[in-house]
């Protein structure tokens, strides 16, 4: 038996039993995704510099695209018992990678407070990783596939959040 993760424990899934309700787990990932996209439309609110506003919004925006494609997956799995194929257009998150990169030399204002805004992001972001990494890791074939993919967008997420992270403490530090 393995530990269980945060969101196990928080939203009573068992990944672990053998009778895997696997409903339930797309359940619990629908409302972390939800819970994640209040969080980050939120913060946008405790945030003082706008280029990190700018990103927690786009955030908010894929968190709530991943809760659409795990409600459309509840859904069929629900009337067809069929997984529904996923595939992720990674433009606009690519471009936001992009967009990070060229501000690593703007010089920002920046509040103590956005590195614990971005942390606890990140964190929020490792948390869903590991979730459906887990899921992924008890499913086989298509079921497998999605929460593969699922958790490697959140991976991507993570990095996006530790990329702003550096440039933020990049930015403090020049500005000392």
């Amino acid at each position: 038996m393995t530990e269980k993760t945060e969101i196990e424990k928080e939203f009573g899934v068992d990944l672990d039993a053998e009778d895997l309700d696997i409903r339930k787990g797309i359940e619990a990932g629908i409302r972390i995704e939800e819970k994640n996209s209040l969080f980050y439309s939120h913060m946008t609110e405790a945030l003082h510099n706008h280029e990190l506003i700018h990103f927690f919004r786009f955030l908010s925006e894929e968190k709530e695209l991943q809760k659409k494609i795990l409600e459309k997956v509840k859904k069929s799995l629900e009337e067809k018992d069929e997984w529904i194929k996923l595939e992720y257009d990674y433009g606009n998150l690519d471009d936001a990678f992009q967009k990070a990169e060229s501000l690593r030399e703007k010089k920002m204002r920046m509040d103590a407070g956005d590195v614990d805004i971005i942390t606890n992001a990140m964190k929020n972001e490792e948390k869903a990783r590991f979730f459906y990494e887990k899921f992924a890791d008890v499913l086989r074939g298509e079921g497998n596939d999605f929460f593969r993919i699922l958790s490697e967008r959140e991976g991507r997420h993570h990095d996006l959040l530790s990329e702003m992270l550096d440039m933020v403490k990049h930015s403090s530090e020049e500005s000392e």
